[in-house]
C-alpha cells in the first residue's frame, strides 16, 4: 500500500517489480486525513464522502468543473483530528472527478477522483522546462537503474542537469551511462551529466532527510 505522492504507471510498475507485490494506492493529506483508496488499480481514488466534502473547480474561474474535466481539488474535512479545521482547503492537486457509478463493488457508492499527473515541479535548464514527474517516469522505465537523484547545477555560466543513478548488479555501467545520456538528450533536449553512485547511497540520504529529496536545485 502506498500513499503521499501520486503514483504514475511507471512508478507503479517499478514498485511492483521491486517488491513482487500488487500496489494499492491511497490518498490523503495532512490538512484532512486519509481520504480514500483505489478499488481498481490506476482508475483513481474512491473518496470517503461521508468524512470529506470535496469540490473540483476550474483553476482559473473557480467555478465547478464538469465531470471528467481537469480541475483543482478543494477539501473540507467533516471529521478531522486536527485542532484547526480547514474549510475549503485548496490542496494544489489537479484531478478529474466522477460521480458514484453503477453499484458494482462495496465502494461504488463513493465518488472517484483521479490525478491528472500534472506537476508544478520542474527545473528550467538552458531554457528547457524539465518536469520532475516526466523525468522520474523516464528513469523508472529503465529497469537497469535501481534509484536516482536529479540535480540542477551551475558550472561557470552554464546550467547543468546532473543525473545520479544507482545501477543494478550485472549491468555494464559505462554502456548504460552512454545510453541514458543519449536518451535524455533525445527525450528532453538536454545533455546531462550521468554519475554512477554506489548502491545504497541514495537510500541512506533519503532516510536521513525523512522525505526523499529526489530533485535538488543547487544553483543557489
Amino acid at each position: 500500500m502506498t500513499s503521499a505522492e501520486p503514483v504514475s504507471q511507471a512508478k507503479r510498475d517499478k514498485i511492483e517489480r521491486t517488491f513482487g507485490a500488487r500496489v494499492t494506492d491511497n490518498f490523503g493529506m495532512t490538512e484532512a486525513g486519509m481520504m480514500g483508496s483505489e478499488d481498481v488499480p490506476g482508475l483513481g481514488f474512491r473518496i470517503w464522502s461521508d468524512l470529506y466534502f470535496i469540490e473540483v473547480l476550474d483553476p482559473k474561474s473557480l467555478e465547478p468543473a464538469k465531470e471528467g474535466e481537469v480541475g483543482t481539488l478543494v477539501v473540507t474535512a467533516l471529521q478531522t483530528n486536527n485542532v484547526t479545521p480547514f474549510l475549503r482547503w485548496s490542496s494544489g492537486d489537479l484531478v478529474t472527478y466522477s460521480e458514484a457509478d453503477d453499484g458494482k463493488g462495496p465502494f461504488s457508492v463513493f465518488p472517484r477522483v483521479k490525478h491528472a499527473h500534472r506537476t508544478a515541479g520542474f527545473f528550467k535548464i538552458r531554457g528547457v522546462n524539465l518536469g520532475h514527474q516526466d523525468l522520474e517516469d523516464f528513469v523508472f522505465r529503465h529497469l537497469e537503474i535501481g534509484d536516482f537523484r536529479a540535480e540542477a547545477l551551475n558550472e561557470g555560466d552554464n546550467d547543468v542537469l546532473r543525473l545520479c543513478i544507482e545501477v543494478k548488479k550485472g549491468v555494464e555501467q559505462q554502456a548504460l551511462v552512454k545510453l541514458i545520456a543519449a536518451k535524455v538528450k533525445e527525450t528532453f533536449e538536454l545533455a546531462p551529466q550521468v554519475v554512477v553512485l554506489e548502491t545504497g547511497t541514495l537510500a541512506k540520504e533519503f532516510e536521513a532527510n525523512v522525505k526523499a529529496a529526489r530533485f535538488v536545485d543547487r544553483r543557489g
